[in-house]
C-alpha cells in the first residue's frame, strides 16, 4: 500500500516522483521498461531549455524550473545544465508578442534583427526573419538528468519497479489498484505519466484523449567549418516560418555534428506501431519532412553540409493546441493525468511534478491550471469511451 503509484518514469513521472518522495510520501515508481531506456520522450543528450513563450502560463513556471534544475544539479554533483544563450527566430509580429509576454514577466531579452543576428551568429542565416536572444538559455544535458532525477528518488526514498500497467481500477476515492506483469499494488492515489502509451492505460477506466502519438526524426549534420557550432559560440536555436519549425542545439553531443531537428513528425496510432513497416502514406510525409529539413539546413544554417549524418527517432505526445494535459480523471479524482507533452515539457519536469504531486496529494497548485485541463477540449465528450 502506497500514498502515490507514478506509471510511467520518463522524466515528467520522475519529476513527480522525486517531488512526492521528498514531500515524504510513500511512493512507488513503475515503468514497463527499465531506466533510463530509449524507448519513449525522455532519453538523448541534450533539450533546450528557455524562458522564451508568448504563452505567459509557460513563462510564469520557468523561473522555477531553472531554480529546481540548478538545486537538482547540486544535489547530485553532475552538470545539467550548460548555458549557451538561446535564439528565437520568428516573423517580426511573433517576435513583438513574444517579447510583450517576456517584458510583462521581466524576463531579460534581447529583440534582434535580420542583420543583428547574422553578425553576431555567422553561422546562422536569419534572411527576413527578426529574432529573440535570451542569454540565460541553454541545454538540458536529457541523460544526466534522467540519472539525477532517479538516484535522487530513491535517495529519499522511493521505489521503482519495472512492470506493464495491465489494469486500472479506482476501488474508491481512497483507493486505486494497480495490476501489472510484475505484481499487483494499491495506493491512496495514481499519477499516469505514460507518454504516448496514456491512451493504453485510461481507456479501461472509459477515457481516451487528445493525444497522438508522433515518431520524431532527430537528425544530426556534419559542419563543414570548424568551430563555428560549438557550443561556447553558437546558442541554442529555433526557427518559426508560416508553416513550420525547426530547432537546433550547438555541436555538444558528438564531435562536428550539429542537431537540427523538424518539430512534428509521423502520426502514429499507436507507439507501439513505430517499429513496423511505414505506409505508403506515413513515407510520404517522411519524406517531406526530411526535404523541408534539407532544404531549411540549406538556407539557415550555412556551414553544415545539407544532408543527414545520422537519425535517431524519439517520440511526441501531441494534443491539438500543443498545451499540456495536467487534471484529475473526469470520474475518478484520485487518478492524475499528465500527458500531452507536445515535445516542449521537458524543461519544465521539476514544476510539471510539482504540479502533478500536488493533484495527487490533494492540495492546491500554485500554478493556474486552466491552460492544462481536459475541459479545454470543446468535444470532449467524443473521446470519452463508453465501459
Amino acid at each position: 500500500m502506497y500514498d502515490v503509484i507514478v506509471v510511467g518514469a520518463g522524466v515528467e513521472g520522475l519529476g513527480t516522483a522525486r517531488y512526492l518522495a521528498k514531500s515524504n510520501a510513500n511512493v512507488l515508481l513503475l515503468d514497463q521498461f527499465t531506466v533510463p531506456h530509449s524507448q519513449g520522450s525522455s532519453h538523448g543528450k541534450s533539450r533546450g531549455i528557455r524562458y522564451t513563450y508568448s504563452q505567459p502560463y509557460y513563462v510564469e513556471m520557468m523561473p522555477e524550473a531553472f531554480e529546481l534544475w540548478k538545486e537538482l544539479e547540486k544535489e547530485c554533483a553532475d552538470q545539467l545544465y550548460l548555458k549557451t544563450g538561446i535564439v528565437c527566430l520568428q516573423p517580426y509580429n511573433m517576435c513583438k508578442e513574444v517579447s510583450d509576454t517576456l517584458r510583462s514577466k521581466k524576463i531579460p531579452h534581447q529583440f534582434l534583427s535580420s542583420s543583428e543576428i547574422e553578425q553576431r551568429f555567422p553561422g546562422l542565416k536569419a534572411e527576413t526573419l527578426s529574432a529573440i536572444f535570451e542569454e540565460h538559455g541553454g541545454i538540458l544535458k536529457a541523460d544526466n538528468c534522467i540519472s539525477a532525477l532517479l538516484e535522487s528518488f530513491k535517495r529519499f526514498g522511493g521505489i521503482f519497479t519495472q512492470g506493464k500497467v495491465l489494469s486500472l481500477q479506482s476501488v474508491n476515492r481512497d483507493l486505486v489498484k494497480v495490476k501489472t506483469n510484475n505484481g499487483v499494488f494499491f495506493a491512496k492515489s495514481v499519477v499516469l505519466a505514460c507518454g504516448p502509451w496514456i491512451n493504453d492505460v485510461l481507456k479501461p477506466l472509459g477515457l481516451q484523449i487528445p493525444v497522438m502519438p508522433t515518431k520524431a526524426a532527430i537528425v544530426y549534420w556534419k559542419v563543414k567549418t570548424q568551430d563555428v557550432y560549438s557550443a561556447s559560440k553558437f546558442p541554442v536555436s529555433s526557427v518559426t516560418g508560416s508553416k513550420h519549425c525547426f530547432y537546433s542545439t550547438p555541436e555538444m553531443e558528438y564531435k562536428d555534428l550539429v542537431k537540427v531537428a523538424y518539430y512534428g513528425g509521423i502520426a502514429l496510432t499507436s507507439p507501439d506501431d513505430a517499429s513496423k513497416p511505414l505506409t505508403p502514406g506515413q513515407r510520404a510525409v517522411e519524406k517531406e519532412i526530411m526535404d523541408n529539413m534539407k532544404t531549411f539546413v540549406s538556407r539557415h544554417y550555412p556551414d553544415l553540409i545539407p544532408e543527414p549524418h545520422s537519425i535517431v527517432t524519439c517520440f511526441f505526445s501531441m494534443t491539438p493546441d500543443e498545451d499540456f494535459i495536467l487534471d484529475k480523471h473526469p470520474k475518478y479524482s484520485n487518478i492524475i493525468i499528465g500527458a500531452g507533452f507536445s515535445g516542449h515539457g521537458f524543461k519544465m519536469a521539476p514544476v510539471i511534478g510539482q504540479i502533478l504531486g500536488d493533484l495527487a496529494l490533494k492540495k492546491k497548485s500554485k500554478y493556474s491550471l486552466e491552460p492544462f485541463s481536459l475541459s479545454r477540449f470543446s468535444d470532449f465528450n467524443l473521446f470519452q469511451s463508453k465501459l
